[in-house]
């Protein structure tokens, strides 16, 4: 089981993990609460999974024991969610579930009206009834319970199971209030409770960690909390499925750069600066803009690919359409560089960062002023371009193209990126919350500041 740091046994502890994205679920979110689960099993722990019926095939949605990699053994306990309901869904004009199971394509969107209604969101009162009912089951058998949003009513099973004693570590994947993809309620009375949530979480909760810097440093300005920055990371167990090729053909005496996934997969990211910058190459750099191969692999909407369609063709652009995760992750190492296009909020760095990452490969960052351009700048992966400079942007393509860039490839830091790294910094923080609540229900003394106390702040580790 390891040793502590005073060279004693490591405590093998009861952790419950309470996530509304798990398996089959595909979605960027699970790869954060899988190698939570995973890693921890891996270092000796009892694992258990609480998650909703909503993702799962139908012959699998009663409670389960399974295993998401590795030797984990992870049990998995699915409460029951109104948004799983075959009659629901058609009453409020929503695809099914695949029988399969996964995601509904408009998962992530509630009907405006639905969204509206439930504070903090719909889950509040579509699963959490169910998931405290089960969690409340559990307590007597967990050391520990680890809630990870978003959805943000997730964290209301910790707050109740804090209330019996059980430690308590709140994780957030995103910000609360600063989620872009949030409704926004239409009456002040729901913003006022929305705001009494979040307080109470994160005034309650025993440890926080949040999964960027950003969302850390808002919390600690906001609320004088200790929040500690548990990244998100590439995982050395996907290396498996990268594949020998990944069947994209190179075009000749052109310079490969990539971009792996969806263009605008969240509110307030648009491919309109790419294009922009493309004109400008166009104008300005002609011999580059002939000589640059954009290799653009992920599902793209129609009013995506009409807005880079003037670059098509023979031009730079080119549609290869989703692909596998074996040959995305093989593209990725194919290619000359990798472009990561992000939105102008602070909090973001989206999970393919870490691909990015792993790939050994330079990434062109159109990211200013974000946390993913500060991990870039960090571990000297490449160059950050502010998204609304499309003149430097153009400048910075005919770079790569020249291959001007390659020396701005100077890799460091990355293990920090890398798993179990983060899991481990978790697992601390667990036992600090255990030892906190073991003393008379207090915060254990040392960099874990008093909530409120003066003197509290964002850890980044």
């Amino acid at each position: 089981m390891g040793a502590s740091a005073s060279g004693g046994a490591k405590p093998r502890r009861r952790i419950l993990l309470v996530t509304y994205y798990w398996h089959p679920a595909n979605v960027v979110a699970l790869n954060r609460i899988d190698a939570f689960a995973r890693y921890l099993s891996l270092a000796g722990h009892e694992v258990t999974v609480l998650t909703t019926t909503a993702h799962a095939a139908r012959s699998s949605r009663s409670g389960t024991t399974g295993a998401p990699g590795g030797r984990a053994r992870v049990r998995v306990v699915r409460a029951f969610d109104a948004a799983s309901s075959a009659f629901l869904r058609r009453l409020l004009g929503r695809e099914p579930v695949p029988d399969e199971g996964g995601l509904a394509p408009d998962h992530h969107v509630p009907p405006p009206l639905v969204g509206s209604l439930f504070v903090p969101d719909p889950t509040v009162a579509s699963w959490v009834p169910w998931a405290l009912a089960a969690a409340l089951r559990l307590a007597r058998r967990v050391d520990a319970v680890v809630t990870s949003s978003s959805p943000e009513a997730v964290h209301l099973v910790g707050f109740a199971l804090r209330t019996l004693g059980v430690p308590w570590v709140a994780d957030f994947r995103e910000p609360w209030f600063a989620e872009i993809d949030r409704v926004q309620f239409p009456l002040a009375a729901q913003r006022k409770l929305d705001a009494l949530l979040e307080r109470g979480v994160v005034r309650r909760a025993d440890r926080i960690t949040t999964a960027t810097a950003p969302i850390a440093k808002d919390l600690a300005d906001r609320y004088g909390v200790t929040a500690t920055t548990v990244t998100n990371a590439w995982d050395p167990e996907f290396e498996r499925l990268v594949a020998n090729r990944s069947g994209v053909e190179r075009r000749a005496e052109r310079r490969m750069l990539v971009h792996a996934g969806s263009l605008t997969a969240r509110s307030g990211r648009s491919p309109r600066p790419l294009a922009a910058a493309l004109a400008q190459l166009r104008d300005s750099h002609p011999d580059e803009y002939r000589k640059l191969d954009l290799v653009l692999a992920g599902p793209v909407s129609d009013a995506e690919r009409a807005e880079l369609a003037p670059f098509a063709g023979e031009g730079p652009v080119r549609f290869v359409g989703r692909l596998e995760r074996g040959p995305v992750l093989a593209l990725e190492r194919e290619a000359d560089g990798l472009l990561l296009l992000t939105s102008a909020s602070p909090f973001e760095a989206s999970g393919k960062i870490f691909e990015y990452l792993a790939a050994g490969r330079p990434i062109l960052a159109l990211a200013d002023g974000n946390a993913a351009a500060a991990i870039v700048r960090e571990t000297g992966t490449g160059v950050v371009v502010p998204l609304d400079d499309p003149a430097r942007v153009a400048a910075v393509l005919a770079a790569f193209v020249r291959g001007e860039l390659d020396a701005a490839y100077t890799p460091r830091n990355l293990d920090r990126y890398r798993q179990p790294n983060p899991v481990h910094l978790l697992e601390r923080l667990i036992e600090d919350a255990i030892a906190s609540r073991a003393n008379r229900g207090t915060r254990a003394p040392g960099p874990h500041a008093r909530v409120g106390q003066p003197g509290s702040r964002a850890v980044a580790v």
